[in-house]
C-alpha cells in the first residue's frame, strides 16, 4: 500500500484492496489507534537492521505487552 505522495488522497495496493476498503481501514487506525514518542532509551544492543530501532522504540515507549510482524529476518532473530 502506498500513501501520500504527490497526492495524499490516492492509495494504491498492489495486491488490488479497493480505495474504500483502504479510507475504511485507516479510519478504524485512526480510531483506535494510541500514538506514543520514542523517548531516548538506550537498547541493549543494536538489531541487525538499524531501520528496526524506531519499530524497536515505539514497542518499549508504547510497553505493549506484544509485537506482531512479518520481519523474520532480523527482529525474530
Amino acid at each position: 500500500m502506498l500513501l501520500g505522495g504527490k497526492n495524499p488522497e490516492r492509495m494504491e495496493d498492489s495486491r488490488g484492496v479497493a480505495d474504500d476498503d483502504l479510507r475504511e481501514y485507516l479510519d478504524i487506525l485512526r480510531i483506535k489507534a494510541i500514538l506514543v514518542t520514542p523517548t531516548d532509551i538506550q537498547l541493549p544492543e543494536t538489531p541487525k537492521d538499524i531501520n528496526d530501532i524506531p519499530v524497536i522504540e515505539a514497542l518499549l515507549a508504547s510497553e505493549a505487552e506484544f509485537l506482531v510482524t512479518g520481519d523474520k529476518k532480523h527482529l525474530l532473530s
